[in-house]
């Protein structure tokens, strides 16, 4: 109960549950919350759950307040933290083909982790972002997984900064020998 009500303060105190503005969350901001016991993750899984919102991670540093079209028309968002995050720290760029394979459904017989084809040097980097957009104009595909897409640009209610180290998951490079790498 300590840990809902604490997340709840933390919500309010960052005005996260409001449709205002750009909210930027620092890694001091975010220390705070840490020392008291409460990860960045469930933080993250908190607003999703409770405030109709939506998370998409990336490494670059997105400053014009609005997620733009991919290449493919779309802006692709997630309600499962480990998603954004994940995102935020490990990319596909770089030289040569790198594949981040993760499951698109979890539950306890199938549990989140990442597997890594063609790792570089570019695919882990240690701060990223994970941007917070509201739900609404986002549909579920595929349906019942963490994946949400949605046809238009999305403002950007918040910006998130994140460390490797609050991605809590198995990491594999399967390139060489499957060896566990976190």
């Amino acid at each position: 109960m300590k840990t809902k009500k604490r997340l709840e303060e933390f919500v309010r105190d960052h005005k996260l549950d409001t449709n205002v503005g750009l909210r930027v969350i620092t890694f001091e901001d975010l220390a705070q919350l840490k020392s008291e016991g409460c990860s960045i993750e469930e933080m993250l899984n908190y607003l999703s759950k409770n405030y109709n919102r939506l998370l998409h991670g990336s490494r670059n540093d997105i400053c014009d307040g609005e997620l733009r079209l991919g290449e493919d028309g779309r802006v692709y968002a997630s309600d499962m933290s480990a998603v954004a995050i994940l995102k935020a720290i490990f990319s596909r760029e770089g030289r040569g083909y790198v594949n981040l394979r993760y499951p698109f459904f979890t539950n306890i017989f199938k549990p989140f982790k990442l597997k890594i084809e063609g790792i570089n040097n570019h695919t882990i980097g240690e701060r990223g972002f994970v941007y917070v957009v509201d739900r609404d104009g986002f549909r579920n595909e595929p349906k019942g997984s963490w994946q949400y897409v949605r046809e238009s640009a999305t403002p950007i209610l918040a910006k998130i900064s994140i460390q490797r180290e609050d991605f809590n998951y198995p990491v594999f490079d399967v390139t060489n020998g499957n060896r566990r790498i976190q």
